[in-house]
């Protein structure tokens, strides 16, 4: 047996059993029998591939969206999804265009729940993408404040001149985004 795969396998198990509450590192590193260290290096990976998230720096954790993305489990973010349905079936019958709920988790552009249009033609969203590479992810740019946009450059850069022209620099970044 691999021994992180079975460590990070056992702390999914525990947090996914602890749905009601999000868990601290403390805890889990306790459940695991490991050190905080040894934990967090294995959460950490966990955290950038999607199957555990954190609510806080110390809230603790809980499932991600690749856990249950992984599963076929579609209860991710579920209240958030029930409040926005009937909006989104609306907005979409009125315009005849799909409809996306999308988040930015882990730096990329998650989509939530899509509402389908009954065009002819209708383009299909990659679940999971760079937020550079998505129009919704660009426009969820513009509605970080200071701060969250400094923790997102800080941490997967500018974008390239082939990803996104005209955008050079945090100037040229930010007032792009701006209009």
């Amino acid at each position: 047996m691999i021994q992180v795969i079975n460590r990070a396998l056992h702390i999914l198990e525990f947090v996914a059993s602890n749905k009601n509450e999000p868990i601290q590192l403390y805890k889990i590193a306790e459940h695991a029998g490991l050190s905080q260290p040894t934990t967090a290096n294995i959460v950490k990976t966990l955290l950038e591939k999607g199957y555990l998230e954190q609510l806080g720096r110390k809230k603790g954790y809980r499932l991600g969206i690749a856990a249950y993305q992984l599963t076929g489990n579609p209860s991710y973010q579920q209240n958030l999804i029930n409040a926005a349905r009937e909006p989104m079936e609306e907005l979409t019958k009125q315009l005849n265009e799909t409809t996306i709920l999308a988040m930015i988790q882990n730096n990329k552009r998650v989509i939530l729940h899509t509402v389908e249009c009954n065009q002819v033609l209708v383009v299909k969203a990659i679940p999971e993408d760079d937020i550079y590479n998505t129009s919704s992810g660009k426009l969820m740019m513009a509605y970080l404040d200071a701060k969250e946009l400094d923790k997102l450059i800080k941490a997967i850069g500018l974008p390239g001149k082939n990803v996104w022209e005209g955008v050079e620099s945090r100037e040229t970044l930010d007032k792009v985004i701006k209009k």
